[in-house]
Formats: C-alpha cells, structure tokens, sequence
C-alpha cells in the first residue's frame, strides 16, 4: 500500500517536471522577432527596421503580392468569366419533362465559384425556362467549392491543382441536394443591393447525373445555346479573398495568371527588381511541395524590405484606377455585419481600430503582418514577421500588436480612415449575359491573356 508521504512525494516530482518540460518548450517554442520594419509615405524616407534584408517566411502576406500581380496584368475591372452551355432536350417520352437540358459548364478558375453563384445561375436558367437538367458536365477549370466563402474552406490546404475534378463532382452532388441552403439570405442581399428579385429555385433543377467532361470543340458543338456568367470586379473579389484570407480563392488566381514561373517574370517588372529577395511557390503563402523533395514543406519567402516596397508599389498602381490599398485590404474594426476580417479578429485595439489596413499571415514558421497605419502624422506602411516553430502564435500576434501600438504612438496616435464596409456578392447586375447561338463568340466574353487561360 502506497503511504500518504509517497503520493506527496510523487505528486511534487510530476509537478517539477512539468514545470521544467514547459521551462524548455517555451525556451524552445516561443514566438520571436524575425524582421520588423516600416516606411513613412513620404517622399524621401528611408525603410527602418531589424533584419530588413534577411528572408523569411511571410505566410498569407503572400496574398497582397498576388492582389498586386492580379491588378496589374488583369485591371481591377476584370472578371472572370464562366461559359455556360445548353442544349434543349426534345419530349420524345413522357419520362422527358417540358424545359429539360444538358448543361455544360467551361470554367475560367472563377476564385468564387460556389453556392451563391451556382444559385444565382440557376435562378437566371430557370427565369429562361430552364426547369430540369438531365445532365450536368463540367470541365477541370471550374473549381466549384460550395462553401468556398466559409473559413474552413478559405483557411484549408489546397494544391495549385486543387479542386480536383472528384471533390468538384462531390461538391455539386452536395450542393444540389439541399440547392435552397441559405438562398433567402441571397434573396434579400440581392435585393437590397441589386433591385432584383430571385425566384424561389425547384428542387426538379437537380440533375440526373452530374460528370466530367473537357471542353473540347467536338463536345460543345453538341449543344445548342450559350450564356456567359461574369463574376463581380476583381477588386472587390481581392478584398474578399483578403478579408478571411481564402487559401483557395488566392491560389486559383495566382495559378490563373500563369503561376510560380510566370510571377518571377511580374516582380521583374516592377519599378524595382524584387526577383532576388522574393521566392513563391503559391498565391496564397501557406505550405507547398515541390518535385525536387515532394517530403519537404516549402513556404513563400520574401524580406521585410520587399515586402514594403511591394505595398508603395501596388499602392501607387492602385491609384492610378483612382483606387487605394483599402479597396484591397481589410480595415480592423470595420467589417460589413457579421463578415468579420482575420485583422478585426487578431488586431483590433483601441488604439488600432479603423486605422490599420492589413493581411494577417499564419503558418507553423511564422507569423506575421503587412499593411498601412493611418496617424496624426501620415500613413506608415509596416511589416512584422515573428518566427514561431509551429506553436505560440497567441504570444506572436500579442507581440506584434505591442509593436503596432508603439508605432502609433512615435506618430502621433492613430487617425481613422473614412472608410465604409460593403457586402461581398461573387456576382452583379452585370453577371449574366444574354443567351446566344452556342457557335457564336459573345462580345461579352472577356479577353483573357494567355497567361490568364493557363
């Protein structure tokens, strides 16, 4: 029998041993400072800051470098379109309903394509007398994600390649058969941003079969009448993508516009040659593989002074379509409803609030934030990358809001942006066009790069 002294004895090894286990784990585990700097946006000021021209991993950070290469090869008027084809299916048998197609499907890696648009489609193909699809086919370039807004779908892992054609094909059996999920939302946002009432969609839309199928020019002769779905301006689906930091959404824009060989050829383009202290593998900075050692992580590098020299860069292309870094990026504290940013989330102080315009970044390497600060003495564009090992990102983002408060504070306090939050539709007024021969090219259509149709 064990003696009352041996259990204390016992009960006080196990607490010293825990205290030294987690002495050591946060010895070996802590956040620390990797680089930190800033620029006041003034004509003539220098980048400050520690370790400035030492490589890091600079996670979601990523994503305002693939906003700039999307803006500027594309415009911020872009959008993406998405072919949609039809062929009327003639009542031969009383099994044949009247209004019955085959849909066909040819994406262009729309980042959104998921509930609210198929739902938007489906609402404009069923006002058209669509009323029940035989067969549904899609090709590899529309990535359909129904929930693609969500944050387990936005914050998820993806390969460049990904979706793949089976989670696509899941994905529209999962959609179709609850089609009506969340549509009265849709409904009243659409409403009350567009004037346009949706009608309530029948479930007889739901396709018997749902396939594969590759956009070959034998297959799309097949069918009869086309329409073309465009999405929503590409600065607003940027400031989307930016707003929860959608993984997905990021990197099918950067693999859209020809990826990872393609951008080194964009930041050889800039004012300033940034090739040299910026690696990417993806657009969206979290974790990649490559051929070389399919094993190993990769993350997207980048110095703390490129990555200021990128924002002053973008900025000024931005404001060449009379538009600024806060059509982009989110601003803390000030979110349209319920569709609250991973700055709000992380970085909201009082002494912050609706005035720091930023993308957050998180990976076990690191973490880390870029974006503008607006003070009594001008807007200061900043980068903080903390190095983390995979654990104690808590204390990271404590630390680097401590440092954001100090830089406030050396400029005078913070100074709000006139800024106002609006809600995030993947689509407009303008979406749909008008149906049209299947043989014929519709003006409609836009005109992608080659780049672009990669």
């Amino acid at each position: 029998m064990i003696s009352k002294s041996q259990i204390t004895l016992n009960l006080g090894r196990m607490a010293f041993v825990f205290v030294v286990f987690n002495f050591f784990s946060l010895r070996l585990f802590s956040a620390s400072m990797g680089s930190a700097c800033y620029l006041v946006a003034k004509e003539g000021q220098q980048i400050e800051g520690v370790n400035t021209k030492q490589m890091f991993e600079i996670a979601s950070v990523s994503k305002i470098y693939t906003s700039f290469w999307a803006t500027q090869l594309l415009g911020p008027d872009y959008r993406y379109p998405t072919e949609i084809y039809l062929k009327r299916i003639p009542i031969i048998s009383k099994k044949i309903k009247e209004g019955t197609f085959d849909v066909h499907f040819k994406g262009y890696r729309d980042p959104y394509t998921g509930r609210e648009m198929m739902q938007y489609v489906l609402s404009v193909l069923q006002q058209k007398g669509v009323m029940h699809i035989r067969e549904l086919t899609f090709d590899d370039q529309f990535k359909f994600l129904q929930d693609v807004r969500l944050g387990p779908v936005a914050q998820g892992y993806f390969k460049t390649s990904d979706p793949s054609a089976p989670t696509v094909l899941n994905n529209l059996k999962l959609f179709f058969n609850n089609i009506n999920k969340n549509y009265s939302y849709l409904q009243q946002a659409v409403y009350k941003d567009m004037g346009i009432k949706l009608p309530i969609l029948s479930r007889l839309l739901k396709p018997d079969q749902i396939l594969f199928s590759d956009s070959t020019d034998e297959y799309l002769r097949e069918f009869d009448q086309k329409i073309i779905y465009r999405s929503a301006p590409l600065i607003k689906i940027l400031k989307e993508m930016n707003r929860n930091s959608n993984n997905h959404a990021a990197n099918q824009i950067f693999e859209s516009l020809g990826g990872a060989p393609a951008f080194v050829n964009f930041l050889k383009s800039l004012p300033e040659d940034l090739s040299a202290s910026t690696v990417f593998y993806n657009g969206s900075g979290d974790r990649a593989y490559t051929s070389e050692a399919p094993e190993t992580k990769v993350y997207n590098q980048a110095t703390c002074e490129s990555v200021i020299k990128m924002m002053v860069f973008y900025d000024a292309e931005l404001k060449s379509h009379q538009l600024t870094l806060l059509d982009v990026l989110s601003v803390a504290g000030q979110d349209y409803e319920s569709a609250k940013s991973t700055v709000t989330s992380l970085y909201n102080t009082s002494d912050l609030t609706e005035s720091v315009a930023a993308k957050t970044g998180t990976v076990n390497p690191s973490v880390t934030l870029a974006g503008l600060l607006s003070t009594k003495q001008g807007d200061v564009y900043f980068n903080y990358i903390y190095k983390t090992n995979g654990r104690d990102w808590t204390k990271a983002r404590f630390l680097i809001r401590n440092q954001l408060n100090e830089l406030v504070k050396k400029f005078g306090g913070k100074d709000p942006f006139e800024y106002e939050p609006l809600r995030f539709l993947p689509f407009d007024k303008n979406s749909m066009s008008e149906m049209t021969n299947s043989a014929s090219r519709s003006s409609l259509v836009p005109e992608l790069s080659e780049k672009a149709l990669k």
